[in-house]
């Protein structure tokens, strides 16, 4: 008697633990069709599955990328990071306009002060590049032809190339001013409504 009531527990029992045990994975072939089954045939077993219950809900997922998957991801990525430190970058500057001026006449005159002190810097600049050229041409008068240049010489000629350089980073430096000023103004009416 005892035995014909543990048939009934018995079954539901494994019924039960057959339930539990009972996994449904998913997974795509090369083809990109989606297939279902209680396991994944080795040839997929390096790609992307889903492992379901009973209910269909995922349990566990494993995501497997290719090269050219990874890549992508990574660039989409990096570009996410980029497009959010430009928008940070323009929501410091967006304050830093709004606490710093009043009106566009103030970004005016801080463009004077920066653009006063830039053209001092690039006249400074001028005046040791003339200086430097006029050494160089008078070492160079001085050379007989076909004798190879005195160190001094050499050293006139990298000193000039050095000035000329700093030269054009000093005109770049005031165009930037000039260009950032109006920006800044443009920027400005934006965030304020503002009319000049």
């Amino acid at each position: 008697m005892t035995s014909i009531r543990l048939i009934p527990a018995l079954v539901l029992g494994l019924l039960f633990t057959s339930a539990i045990e009972a996994r449904t994975f998913k997974w795509k072939d090369e083809k990109g069709r989606t297939h279902y089954g209680e396991t994944i045939p080795p040839e997929y077993a390096n790609r992307s599955s889903v492992e379901l219950d009973e209910k269909g809900r995922v349990i566990k997922s494993q995501e497997v990328l290719t090269a050219e998957e990874r890549q992508a991801r990574e660039a989409e990525s990096a570009r996410k990071r980029s497009a959010d430190a430009a928008a940070l970058d323009q929501r410091r500057h967006d304050r830093m306009l709004i606490q710093s001026y009043s009106s566009e006449a103030e970004i005016d005159a801080a463009r004077e002060r920066s653009l006063k002190q830039a053209e001092l810097s690039l006249k400074d600049t001028q005046d040791r590049l003339k200086e430097a050229r006029q050494k160089l041409d008078t070492r160079s008068a001085h050379v007989a032809p076909g004798r190879s240049p005195a160190p001094e010489r050499v050293a006139d000629e990298t000193l000039v190339a050095q000035l000329e350089q700093e030269l054009a980073h000093r005109q770049a430096e005031i165009a930037a001013i000039k260009e950032r000023a109006e920006s800044d103004k443009l920027r400005y009416r934006e965030l304020t409504g503002k009319k000049p």
